[in-house]
């Protein structure tokens, strides 16, 4: 009898662990970006995303020459895919420093919230909670005191 309880609660508890993981990989969920720089400030980041756009310009650059030193018949479709691409890299790169931006403006503001619940008057009186404490604090000298 113990055991079928303890069987069909366990597996409920699978079923129920099953949707709760498939609930955080359904579609429709919110993911949000990861910063690992919270606290950088925007003018650093608008440098590194520059820096980091100008040096795979750089790059690919390199790359593109290098295939038409060893292709040269193929020099005008390299040089077209690499002008098509340098406005897409940059596309790609401003909308991805927009999300980064947004995610690290809700964090702010998450944070804000936060530290502003922090100052919000207590649900319970200080009274009710001195009280307590002292209530505690003669209990512990009634069991020091063998009483």
């Amino acid at each position: 009898m113990i055991r079928e309880l303890i069987e069909r609660f366990s597996y409920r508890f699978q079923l129920w662990s099953r949707e709760q993981s498939e609930e955080r990989l359904g579609a429709g969920t919110r993911n949000t970006v990861k910063i690992y720089r919270k606290s950088e400030p925007v003018l650093q980041m608008v440098i590194r995303y520059i820096g980091v756009t100008i040096m795979s310009i750089i790059f690919l650059s390199w790359i593109a020459r290098w295939i038409i030193r060893f292709f040269p018949h193929a020099s005008f479709g390299v040089s077209v895919a690499f002008l098509l691409f340098i406005p897409f890299w940059i596309f790609a790169g401003i909308m991805v420093f927009i999300r980064e931006y947004q995610a690290k403006k809700e964090l702010a503001s998450e944070d804000t919230k936060s530290s502003n619940r922090c100052s919000q008057p207590l649900a319970v009186p200080i009274i009710s909670f001195h009280m307590t404490s002292i209530y505690k604090f003669i209990a512990k000298l009634a069991a020091a005191s063998g009483g």
